[in-house]
């Protein structure tokens, strides 16, 4: 296994963030001083697939981890993802339960935009859930763990598997944020992303996932939350692929005209954790909120915890 300053092509290994599925994941730096997330394939298995499927072509996007280098003929194969410093959604919610809505509003904006710009490549995320999506304390997101179609479908063959299940951290989530499709091992690309992301929308603002067919509509929770919100949870937890929205780049104008229309004003600059200056129950001259600056210190926190 890997030791720190081990140097893996052009990186040197620094800090050990854990074991994955595939093998081992690192924090490693370049000459040019670049961070990146080093995952290193020690599983013979994973490594076979990887080299079988090939990485995808991630386009390049402040709300997507930008893909580094990478040596699939390598041993171990290894890829390297930029790293970028703070703490994933799932981790925010195990703390605060649900997202306060004037920083919930950006953190779907963000992911809605990184899913686009898959979208209007070709290309979808395949695994889109709590703990792929990052956040700094600027409340900037960035989707990370991209997969390709054939990695996709032998991790659904491993996650659904009674006679040899997949062990791995967060394979309960994994199944949860599959969509029904995925169950039947049918990977379905941007349709699979659109729910997982009317799933994400509910856990964050809702503060748990919804359970068999009947939705409490995150608008039921708080009704602050506007209708625009409510729509794109139903449209996105279709359980028939033709039923549901087809791709986040038909989302993202739904939303900030849907946002626009009931009075939240959204300013995208600056840190997004204040991008809403205007909503139905604020005035525009007041700081953005005790509940907000709390969840802003809950980022530095966890950050906090990891060095």
């Amino acid at each position: 296994m890997a030791i720190k300053g081990e140097r893996v092509g052009r990186f040197a290994l620094q800090r050990r963030l854990g074991a994955v599925m595939e093998g081992e994941l690192w924090k490693a730096r370049d000459d040019a001083g670049h961070v990146a997330a080093l995952k290193l394939f020690y599983s013979a298995e994973w490594a076979s697939v990887l080299q079988a499927t090939g990485l995808p072509e991630i386009p390049h996007h402040v709300n997507l981890c930008a893909l580094m280098d990478g040596d699939l003929a390598g041993s171990p194969p290894w890829v390297a993802t930029e790293l970028h410093e703070g703490a994933t959604l799932a981790e925010i919610l195990a703390s605060t339960r649900y997202v306060p809505l004037a920083a919930a509003i950006p953190t779907i904006i963000q992911t809605v935009r990184g899913l686009a710009a898959l979208h209007k490549a070709g290309l979808a995320h395949l695994d889109l859930r709590p703990s792929n999506v990052l956040l700094d304390e600027r409340g900037c997101v960035r989707l990370r763990e991209v997969q390709t179609p054939g990695y996709r479908r032998e991790v659904l063959r491993r996650l659904f598997d009674r006679a040899r299940p997949l062990a791995a951290e967060g394979v309960e989530e994994m199944k949860q944020y599959a969509p029904p499709e995925e169950r039947r091992g049918e990977v379905s690309g941007a349709a699979a992303d659109v729910y997982a992301l009317g799933l994400l929308i509910y856990e964050m603002l809702v503060g748990e996932r919804p359970e068999g067919f009947e939705l409490r509509l995150p608008s039921q929770r708080d009704k602050r939350i506007p209708k625009v919100i409510d729509e794109i949870v139903l449209g996105s937890l279709e359980r028939s692929v033709r039923a549901r929205l087809p791709d986040a780049m038909a989302i993202e104008p739904k939303l900030l005209e849907g946002l626009e229309k009931t009075g939240f004003h959204v300013f995208p600059k600056g840190d997004p954790v204040t991008w809403v200056k205007l909503t139905p129950w604020r005035d525009a001259g007041k700081p953005v909120g005790e509940e907000t600056g709390r969840f802003t210190s809950i980022f530095r926190k966890l950050a906090g915890r990891k060095e």
